[in-house]
């Protein structure tokens, strides 16, 4: 997956670069504040489509990096 297919992207790379900052500090946030990331939430928040089929995947932190878990939801 490229963020050239995400809904949000646009012809203007100032405007992505803006728009792929702030999803960053917002997933940060929610990884922070919720203790745990799903990789579905990253593909969300960039407006890619996501299969509910595919497999995910967690990321948790752990000592100052992330732990990863896969599993098919």
């Amino acid at each position: 997956m490229k963020f050239e297919d995400s809904i949000y992207y646009e012809s203007d790379p100032e405007y992505n670069k803006m728009y792929l900052k702030s999803s960053e500090r917002y997933l940060n946030d929610l990884l922070n504040t919720k203790g745990y990331l799903y990789k579905n939430q990253i593909y969300e928040s960039l407006g890619i489509k996501w299969n509910p089929l595919w497999e995910n995947t967690l990321y948790v932190p752990s000592d100052g990096k992330l732990e990863i878990k896969n599993f098919i939801e």
